[in-house]
């Protein structure tokens, strides 16, 4: 009967401090009407206070499918940071479906998490980084139209020449 007694509670002990601890992503519908790909993952910092915002955007993969690939949301987990990842499903360049899809989620979460608009850093993972760049230059030239002015912008493994890029297929 100890030894029984003893394995549950060290069972429950593993089992609770495993969950106490971790991150925890949210699925966060912004787009009713879009049943696919009308959300974003939303992982909240450690410390509950939203210091700054992480927009992570990605092309032709999932949300959940670039987590695996860094670990930013680690990073600005515990230091104070909400971590958006949205896809842009398979875009290459910033039209104008692409910028108001950024454009809502951007909204959605200044409304959702009331996060400060000084503080926001766009990145875009593979294709998408082409978007992201022209997104912020978009709203540098025209701030009236868009809800906030990134203050931090950056790619990750991107092709920014997307004429390279084309010339780079067609030899493929």
């Amino acid at each position: 009967m100890t030894i029984r007694l003893f394995s549950i509670i060290i069972t429950a002990t593993v089992f609770l401090s495993s969950t106490a601890f971790c991150q925890n992503n949210e699925r966060i519908v912004f787009d009713t009407k879009d049943s696919t790909d009308g959300y974003y993952l939303a992982i909240k910092p450690q410390s509950k206070q939203i210091k700054g915002v992480l927009i992570l955007f990605t092309s032709f993969l999932p949300p959940e499918g670039v987590l695996p690939e860094t670990k930013l949301h680690n990073v600005a987990y515990v230091n104070d940071m909400l971590t958006i990842v949205a896809s842009m499903k398979q875009k290459l360049y910033a039209d104008s479906f692409a910028t108001n899809r950024i454009t809502d989620i951007l909204k959605d979460v200044i409304t959702r998490f009331s996060a400060d608009t000084a503080k926001f850093a766009l990145a875009g993972y593979d294709e998408s980084g082409n978007i992201v760049l022209r997104y912020t230059e978009f709203t540098y030239q025209h701030p009236e139209q868009f809800p906030l002015q990134p203050k931090a912008v950056f790619t990750i493994d991107s092709h920014v020449d997307l004429f390279g890029l084309w010339h780079w297929s067609e030899n493929q």
